[in-house]
């Protein structure tokens, strides 16, 4: 089955409002994300953008990408791509992949490896994941952190500095910072809408969570190459904006 591929963009980011929408070498960002997509070997007729705002619409229309206008009402990202799934008749067992559209430096090694995994996967959902660097990584509320199980499947997520060391809790060498690109089946999708919020998810602030809370597998690529930020502050758009323009 052909794998399709969703990226979700609003222009109400609380930490970088219209971050979609910032410029990088003449082009909005999000269509750097398009263009790292198709160079990882994904033909353009399966990539979409699912925004509420006509104004992306419009911004990017020029540049080649099929856009899917959805609702102004969803709460987070999977809402979202599964209104597009449902717009594009897409059936039960179609396997999407979730691309933020924060990422305009997303390896292109990176995307080949997780479609390859996906493709043999027997889980419904799929993430990434990649030793941690630092401890100033281990320790921040900021960088989310994955335990997998022998099997290679997420046990847990969370921003606290896990899997916690007894004998040297500071130290990281265990720990896996987790990657923010997804891959779902429409009925994984449809379950997930149909699920309250678990309250794992709501003290944490991680969606995933809710997967695991009703005990629905996670099957987690271990990534070993570098993976640079995303774009979630003005200070990440100038890092970034200055790599790819320079």
């Amino acid at each position: 089955m052909t794998i399709k591929y969703v990226i979700p963009a609003r222009l109400s980011s609380q930490r970088l409002p219209r971050k979609p929408l910032l410029l990088i070498a003449g082009k909005p960002m999000i269509c750097h994300v398009f263009d790292r997509i198709i160079e990882s070997g994904v033909d353009a007729s399966n990539v979409f953008v699912a925004t509420d705002d006509q104004e992306v619409v419009d911004a990017i229309s020029g540049f080649g990408l099929n856009v899917v206008l959805t609702s102004v009402d969803h709460q987070s990202g999977t809402d979202r791509i599964y209104e597009v799934s449902q717009k594009l008749n897409w059936s039960d067992d179609q396997v999407i992949i979730n691309v933020q559209g924060d990422e305009p430096l997303i390896p292109i090694q990176l995307l080949a490896e997780f479609k390859e995994f996906v493709s043999i996967s027997k889980s419904p959902v799929n993430t990434v994941c990649t030793k941690l660097s630092s401890q100033e990584d281990f320790l921040s509320r900021n960088v989310v952190k994955v335990v997998l199980s022998d099997l290679g499947n997420a046990l847990y997520f969370s921003r606290a500095n896990i899997p916690c060391d007894r004998e040297d809790p500071t130290s990281y060498r265990f720990a896996r910072k987790h990657i923010g690109i997804y891959s779902y089946t429409v009925n994984s999708l449809r379950d997930f809408i149909k699920k309250q919020s678990s309250e794992l998810e709501l003290i944490e602030k991680l969606e995933q969570l809710r997967f695991l809370s009703n005990e629905v597998s996670i099957g987690v690529l271990e990534y070993s190459g570098v993976v640079t930020r995303g774009v979630d502050t003005a200070e990440d758009y100038l890092f970034v904006k200055t790599i790819i323009e320079g």
